[in-house]
């Protein structure tokens, strides 16, 4: 499946994410407050199910933004205190609810790869299209219930961590206006239009380092669990060979050995390659097992970030002080609420 996430590719999908994107910032003329939570996340999962399946889907339509809702629905602890505590097979309305989501994300799914295997599949550049014509090692194609399963993964994968990470560098940016100041100058420096292109990306330095300094101080997956391939002391401790590891990122992206002033926001401290152990950093994973959509997550956050702050600013309207959910993702327990200005 790599070749579906190479660069050449991605530039490809760059072309939906610019588009979602300036949809998004008309959306946001008259200057309303929104949850900004809710807004990345319905943005990026325009871009991914169009970059998915292609630029003819109608998502809102098909319901598949309400779907996802409900396949969300058990990882929101504060929303669903005890019930997440009861197992999969009690036929309690979320449970039911979520079975019913996944039926009816599959049965999507399915369709639209039956309906691209009776075309002509090598005539489409939709994500969907490539992994119908990826093969193994031993030039085996994807069997159904494997494509299926990847898609699944991608479609949950894909959009939520992406939204997590713009939704904290809102937040972040509404607080250090020092470093929304400077994002913005290199945005006039280097855009010539309202909205940031794919050929704008190498230029935009800045914009980068501000993300993955969110993504340092709120990392949108903050444990990535792996296994032991043989027994081995780590920390004073004996692991057997088969034990789940699960390193966190609350830990080592905080940890003064490594980062000064650790608790700051300080984009610039990505500016240059310090001295640090490979992994001190790693929201997409590392090693063989790194997050595939790691480029396409970037370019994706870089054009959307860029777009919106050229066209916006956001103002910060709820408590300052959030309360986190921490699972699988990293997400805000209650809504954080912003003011969207438009720039002079």
């Amino acid at each position: 499946m790599q070749p579906a996430f190479y660069m050449d590719r991605i530039a490809d999908y760059a072309g939906t994410m610019t588009t979602e994107v300036r949809t998004a910032a008309d959306d946001w003329t008259g200057g309303p407050t929104v949850n900004v939570e809710n807004e990345m996340k319905a943005l990026t999962l325009r871009i991914l199910v169009k970059s998915m399946f292609g630029s003819d889907i109608d998502y809102e339509a098909r319901g598949i933004r309400e779907t996802v809702r409900t396949l969300q629905e058990p990882g929101q602890p504060a929303k669903q205190p005890i019930a997440r505590m009861v197992p999969k097979w009690v036929p309690i309305p979320m449970w039911r609810r979520y079975k019913q989501g996944i039926r009816e994300m599959e049965s999507v799914i399915q369709e639209f790869v039956a309906a691209r295997r009776e075309g002509s599949v090598e005539e489409r550049d939709d994500l969907l299209s490539m992994l119908l014509t990826a093969t193994d090692e031993g030039g085996e194609e994807m069997s159904g219930k494997l494509l299926r399963d990847e898609l699944m993964t991608f479609l949950f994968a894909g959009h939520e961590t992406t939204a997590t990470a713009l939704t904290f560098t809102w937040f972040l940016l509404a607080q250090h206006p020092e470093v929304e100041r400077r994002l913005v100058a290199e945005l006039d420096d280097v855009l010539a239009a309202d909205h940031a292109t794919f050929e704008d990306l190498p230029k935009l330095e800045y914009t980068e380092r501000v993300l993955r300094e969110a993504m340092r101080l709120y990392p949108p997956v903050p444990s990535i669990p792996r296994e032991t391939t043989q027994a081995l002391e780590l920390g004073g401790y004996a692991l057997p060979a088969g034990a789940t590891v699960a390193p966190m990122q609350w830990t080592i992206h905080g940890d003064e050995r490594f980062w000064r002033e650790p608790l700051t926001f300080r984009p610039e401290r990505f500016a240059r390659e310090e001295d640090r152990p490979q992994f001190v950093y790693f929201p997409f994973g590392g090693g063989p097992r790194r997050c595939i959509g790691q480029q396409f997550a970037i370019v994706e956050g870089k054009l959307i970030l860029a777009t919106l702050a050229r066209q916006y600013r956001l103002e910060l309207v709820s408590d300052p002080d959030v309360d986190l959910s921490v699972s699988i993702t990293t997400r805000p327990l209650d809504p954080i609420r912003m003011h969207v200005e438009p720039r002079e």
